[in-house]
């Protein structure tokens, strides 16, 4: 990039606008900004909870989930979550680098919200229009026509490497959850993360 070039600057809360580079330094650029330009929002928001794996899975994770679309990850404290939870949450303030980098990569205004590691608890107490939990025993994405929520917002559950507990379950079944199968195949929990996200917002 060259003084007087145009480039295009985003805030990660959906606006963007072109930008002329008036100064250029080794670390830092001063720009001169032109129109804002607001993005339409989202016909879906897809939040995504996941327990956390590890490190470079978590990073890689963030980083599909944010040039898929995915408007909120939330890392998710279950039985069977190993103590690496902890590391994930360490590691907050990279983990939001990747999302701003993967969203300037694709041309996304916006970057996924990332919140602290809460419990199963925490979770099912927020307000969702539809809920799904990823089970290799649930409805395939084709049967989820009746499952199409009025409302925008959507929460796509997955468990933790070893599973979700049967009393899991009983919680997660009774809070509204329906059971979605994302394939054949046992799937790391990163993997059904992505996949999960990418056939729900084709799909719904």
């Amino acid at each position: 990039m060259r003084v007087g070039g145009q480039i295009e600057v985003f805030d990660g809360e959906g606006r963007r606008a072109t930008a002329e580079l008036l100064e250029l330094g080794q670390r830092v650029g001063v720009v001169c900004v032109g129109e804002i330009i607001s993005d339409a929002a989202p016909s879906l928001f897809l939040s995504v909870a996941l327990s956390p794996p590890r490190a470079k899975r978590a990073e890689w994770a963030v980083e599909k989930l944010t040039e898929l679309g995915v408007a909120e990850i939330i890392w998710l404290k279950l039985a069977r979550t190993p103590d690496r939870a902890a590391i994930t949450v360490n590691r907050a303030d990279r983990l939001d680098k990747i999302a701003a980098a993967a969203a300037r990569q694709c041309g996304r205004a916006t970057t996924p919200r990332c919140n602290r590691v809460i419990s199963l608890g925490e979770l099912l107490a927020m307000e969702f229009d539809a809920r799904f939990l990823a089970a290799q025993n649930g409805l395939s994405v084709s049967q989820l026509g009746s499952k199409r929520p009025d409302s925008p917002r959507v929460n796509l559950l997955i468990g933790a490497e070893g599973g979700v507990t049967d009393q899991e379950v009983e919680h997660i079944v009774a809070a509204g959850y329906t059971s979605v199968c994302f394939g054949n195949h046992t799937l790391r929990s990163e993997t059904a993360a992505v996949a999960g996200a990418a056939l729900l917002l084709t799909s719904l």
